[in-house]
């Protein structure tokens, strides 16, 4: 039943992620709007990572799952930089169920 939790909790979450977008892109181009949102992103997971404890984990990890991870971030950049895009072009009720 956890996962539920969790994927309830992520739909919640990333619902969250477009409207308050839509909102922030008032006058901000999306790339920069997207730069920002990732640069927070990096700082609040780097703190969760050090309250857990789990920074030296990262010298375990092997070459080829951190170069799927990598790319894998590389990916969701992309789709952000464009999601972003299509929101400064359209309502979120019009980009958000595509």
């Amino acid at each position: 039943m956890n996962w539920l939790f969790y994927a309830l909790a992520g739909a919640v979450a990333a619902s969250s992620v477009a409207l308050l977008g839509k909102k922030g892109l008032e006058g901000v181009p999306p790339t920069m709007a997207t730069a920002v949102r990732a640069i927070v992103m990096a700082v609040f997971l780097s703190v969760v990572v050090a309250i857990q404890g789990n920074w030296p984990l990262i010298r375990t990890v092997r070459g080829g799952a951190l170069t799927l991870i990598g790319l894998s971030g590389l990916a969701g950049a992309l789709s952000w930089l464009f999601m972003y895009k299509a929101l400064s072009l359209a309502p979120v009720s019009r980009v958000m169920p595509i």
